[in-house]
């Protein structure tokens, strides 16, 4: 893995109460990035090397810091939804019933 992108996510999370959806492009693409490896199965957070378990912490700080802006990212498509439920639910009746299925499928 490129020491970079270990640094931009180490970095990142030292400075977490600044990230959001709108962090630098950077920053989101290494945690994108991060977040592939893992799904590709390129790295994970722990692997037995020599019989031991070594834990690789700047993934586990990519996984929380992909959370923290995935939160930032559904509270503004809330806020959309919300919007345009206010918008929209005098003249749309079957929007109701969608805002509701949402609730209990969340």
């Amino acid at each position: 893995m490129s020491n970079e992108k270990i640094d931009i996510i180490e970095t990142a999370f030292e400075n977490i109460d600044n990230i959001n959806a709108n962090a630098p492009s950077d920053v989101i693409s290494a945690i994108q990035s991060t977040i592939d490896d893992i799904d590709i199965g390129n790295v994970r957070v722990a692997e037995k090397i020599n019989n031991e378990w070594v834990i690789n912490q700047w993934i586990k700080k990519a996984i929380l810091l992909f959370i923290f802006i995935i939160k930032w990212i559904n509270s503004a498509i809330i806020f959309t939804i919300m919007f345009w439920y206010n918008q929209t639910r005098r003249s749309n009746p079957f929007f109701q019933i969608f805002i509701i299925c949402g609730q209990l499928i969340s």
